[in-house]
């Protein structure tokens, strides 16, 4: 990028302190020899720490405190140690792997530089250290540059195995190299390396990770132990990184640092580089505060395309909306929108099911690609341009950009996904049609949608050939092309129709044939198997479990399931692997096959036998964790729907305890639990919905039923059936949801959350969720669900006013029909319940009406702070739910 004043003038000196910094070594017995090295055991070996000393005595103090064994060091008067500190950096340096040996002149310099140190004016031995990496990193640039990641990795190898041919256990070089080799992963806060090509860039980023976590902010400009010159230099080669991990990573903590003074912004370019690093890291709120405050200012397309951006991977769908309307109206651009910008808007659109909106983006998509053609997979990728001014980086950052083949592949299989054909046939008539289209290109495209494409062959073939009756003999000819390579690959992929309609899930077929559906299963469960005959093809074995369930014939599924067992035992027998789950052919998905199966069967005319497959289940599971094998969130989800089917609270809430704790434990530890995909999070919804049903709604819905004793009888048994209960509200879960795991959930995601807080009369939650779901998120209230939501609110009255009165769950039906009509014609009256019109938006008036109800309802309490406790507690700070408490909470 161009290097315009990157740091604002005005700064008049950097004084900056003598720090020293110690990389604490691993706990090595066999090192004792070495007497500057032996060290106690150290928790983190890899962290760089920071020492403000002001002697050696100061020194060796700290460093006795790391870990480090320096009990046989001996002072002078003056204080100095007789232990060469600089030179285990020195072996630090040598050590350490890179891509290329560093030149013993280079570090004979070093050594030289940080001996004489204190003669040098203005400068600290980890400034020497710095200047020294940033030349070693130039140099690991230079030769990517040169050589490709592929010559890097060859020099790699080259240089360690030179190494192991070299070396000798009895030598202490060696043993110096074995010591530093494990401390080459760094990381900072969810910053981390995975085995770089580029550790002189590592070791400067742990250096700036911990300025980061030891000086505390607003930073000090010349307090800094790193002058801010040194990090802008490093931001700026942090750009040339080919890795994006090591370039975001490298950009973030040096933005951070620079941004972190209060005092210092970077241009408009450099600073889009750290708004990108931000929302890698997700600094969301930052990004998108750093974007807007200078929205008037800059008027490119191209700062408009990083919000949009930024607005898409923080779920920030309504400032997406907002922008992109900017954006066409400040730029005539006939409805052009970069392709990768567009590709993420609509896979956010359809994980809402937002299907208007997401063809009105595929239009904008097909006619970029009609009007600018595509670029083939092998484009060379632009080199990292030096811009001399402003207006040159405008320029090229406002040209157009190329749809390539990966967006054709990737947003086709989103409308294969979605049975959205119409869209799929016009954009797949869009790609055969254009201009010089390589058959490989359209390979690609088809191999990428292969499952969905021979799903549906047959069907889209028909529909494209009928839109080509009337076309010229060219398009008929790319028609023809296209067929032939989907033909190929169906011949390709099962020449035998049978195992094609078996593989995709297309039993119809099957089913309807008794002799050849009785042939296969015979086929299945008695021809000899062996291991890898699955190994290679998991989707293949479920398919089979799937189909011998799906046609009832659980024994021959049981049978096929416990001959794999056994293959699979046998090998991992005779494997001489400590890991052998590389060799189980089996997994969760295979287990819930029949997981499916029993919650069928126990819920559609079996419910007398609901015992027996609760039995079943439980087996099942002691079978996975007989046969090692690991249950996935997708098995879990499955086993919860089971569990809440059978109003089995106790197995609920002790998975879901479980799982809600370890992830609020600690946040941050990525090793606790992996991201909570967003089925199992509807279905824990779900749970949460069903369990007050049961324990808090039967208590508030005193409205008497026909088959009111029945229902009675059924929640008093669950009820005491119960033991386990939730440990975690809903408003955590739903801090979970959106903030921790950043899902997106969609309108009927959303139904089930608010359906879920009414059932547990959380009414305080709905205005933060219902003003979220349409400021982020940008969805919008429906009908249905707006009347269900007002009934709700309005049984609430009535049971607010029953309650008042001392009724009793046991309401006689007078009582109820005099309180009811009362409701009625308060709400009659313009009161409460008001009617929302087609220009209101649901959300806002439900808001209002919720507030109204919570003032009704509790009179000691003031419904602003209620509200606004509950969005506290979900993390929801909204200036637009304020704005509605306000006029409402003064109501009397």
């Amino acid at each position: 990028m161009y290097k315009s004043v990157l740091l604002k003038q005005g700064f008049k000196s950097f004084g900056l302190f003598q720090i020293r910094y110690y990389r604490q070594r691993t706990n090595i017995t066999n090192l004792s020899h070495i007497p500057s090295l032996r060290t106690k055991n150290i928790q983190k070996t890899t962290e760089l720490l920071q020492l403000n000393v002001n002697s050696k005595k100061d020194e060796i103090e700290s460093l006795k405190k790391l870990g480090f064994d320096l009990d046989n060091t001996t002072l002078d008067d003056d204080g100095n140690g007789n232990s060469n500190f600089d030179d285990i950096l020195i072996e630090y340096l040598k050590f350490t792997s890179s891509v290329y040996k560093k030149s013993t002149k280079s570090l004979n310099k070093l050594k030289l530089q940080l001996k004489n140190a204190d003669q040098l004016e203005g400068k600290t031995k980890l400034n020497i250290l710095i200047d020294f990496l940033l030349n070693e990193f130039r140099i690991e640039i230079n030769i990517y540059e040169r050589e490709g990641i592929n010559g890097l990795e060859k020099m790699r190898q080259y240089n360690s195995d030179i190494a192991e041919l070299n070396k000798d256990i009895d030598d202490e070089n060696y043993l110096l190299s074995q010591l530093f080799k494990t401390s080459e992963n760094i990381q900072d806060d969810n910053t981390s390396n995975n085995g770089s090509l580029f550790n002189n860039a590592n070791f400067i980023f742990n250096i700036l990770s911990n300025i980061k976590k030891e000086i505390k902010l607003p930073y000090i400009i010349n307090e800094l132990p790193i002058p801010v010159e040194q990090i802008a230099e490093i931001f700026e080669i942090s750009k040339q990184l080919p890795l994006e991990s090591d370039s975001m990573k490298g950009i973030y903590l040096s933005g951070s640092i620079l941004y972190g003074t209060g005092k210092i912004r970077m241009d408009p370019v450099n600073e889009s580089f750290y708004i990108n690093s931000l929302v890698k890291f997700k600094k969301y709120d930052q990004a998108l505060q750093l974007f807007n405050s200078r929205k008037l200012e800059i008027n490119q397309r191209w700062w408009y395309e990083l919000g949009m951006t930024t607005a898409l991977k923080s779920n920030n769908i309504n400032t997406f909306d907002k922008l992109l309307i900017e954006t066409d109206k400040n730029f005539n651009t006939n409805s052009y929108l970069k392709p990768n910008i567009l590709t993420l808007a609509v896979r956010k659109k359809i994980q809402l099911g937002n299907l208007n909106v997401v063809d009105k983006l595929m239009d904008r998509f097909i006619k970029c690609l009609q009007n600018f053609g595509y670029d083939n997979v092998d484009s060379p990728k632009k080199p990292f341009i030096q811009f001399n001014d402003e207006d040159q980086a405008n320029e090229y950052l406002n040209a157009m950009v190329k749809p390539n083949v990966s967006d054709m592949a990737i947003l086709l299989s989103y409308l294969m996904h979605r049975k959205n054909l119409d869209k799929a046939i016009q954009l797949i008539e869009t790609i055969i049609a254009l201009p010089n289209l390589r058959k490989n290109d359209l390979v690609f495209v088809i191999k990428y949608n292969k499952l969905n494409l021979l799903k549906n062959s047959a069907l889209l073939t028909d529909r494209i050939s009928k839109n080509y009756i009337n076309r010229d003999k060219e398009a008929k000819a790319t028609l023809k092309k296209f067929e032939k390579v989907l033909s190929e690959l169906i011949e390709e992929t099962y020449s035998n129709s049978v195992y094609k309609d078996f593989f995709y899930e297309s039993f119809e077929s099957l089913s309807e044939n008794p002799v050849l559906t009785s042939m296969l299963h015979d086929f299945i469960t008695e021809y000899p198997l062996s291991a890898s005959k699955f190994s290679d093809s998991p989707d293949r074995l479920q398919q089979l479990f799937k189909f011998l369930l799906k046609t009832d014939y659980y024994n021959k599924a049981m049978k096929l399931l416990n001959k794999v067992e056994y293959l699979n035992s046998s090998q991992n027998e005779n494997s001489k692997e400590i890991d052998t789950s590389s060799n189980n052919s089996l997994s969760a998905i295979h287990y819930g096959e029949f997981l499916d199966y029993y919650l069928t069967k126990s819920i559609n005319g079996y419910k007398r036998k609901s015992k027996i497959y609760n039995d079943k289940v439980g087996e099942l599971v002691e079978r996975m964790e007989k046969n090692n094998i690991t249950i996935d969130f997708e098995f879990v989800s499955k086993l919860l729907t089971f569990y809440r089917q059978h109003r089995d609270f106790n197995n609920c809430f002790k998975i879901i305890n479980q799982i809600l704790s370890a992830k609020l434990e600690d946040p941050k530890d990525s090793e606790v639990i992996d991201e909570i995909p967003t089925e199992l999070y509807m279905e824990i919804w779900e749970c949460y919905r069903s369990y007050y049903k049961y324990f808090i709604d039967v208590g508030e819905n005193m409205n008497p039923k026909s088959n009111s004793n029945s229902w009675n009888t059924i929640v008093k048994k669950t009820t005491e059936d119960t033991f386990v209960h939730p440990t975690h509200s809903c408003r955590e879960l739903f801090n979970l949801l959106v903030h921790q795991d950043e899902i997106l959930p969609s309108e009927k995601f959303y139904n089930v959350i608010i359906k879920t807080m009414l059932s547990g009369n959380d009414f305080a939650s709905l205005p933060p969720i219902l003003i979220f779901m349409y400021e982020v998120h940008g969805i919008v209230l429906d009908k249905k669900m707006s009347k269900f939501v007002m009934k709700g609110l309005e049984r609430a009255y009535i049971n607010s006013h029953l309650r008042s009165k001392g009724a009793s769950v046991d309401v006689n039906k007078n009582s109820l029909e005099n309180v009811t009509k009362h409701i009625k014609q308060i709400k009659e009256s313009g009161k409460i319940l008001k009617d929302i019109q087609e220009d209101d938006i649901p959300n806002f008036k439900i808001s209002e009406e919720v507030i109204r109800l919570l003032k009704h309802h509790k009179t000691d309490v003031i419904p602003e702070k209620e509200v606004i406790s509950a969005a506290s507690s979900m993390n929801i700070d909204s200036p637009l739910l304020r704005d509605i408490l306000k006029p409402v909470n003064n109501l009397h």
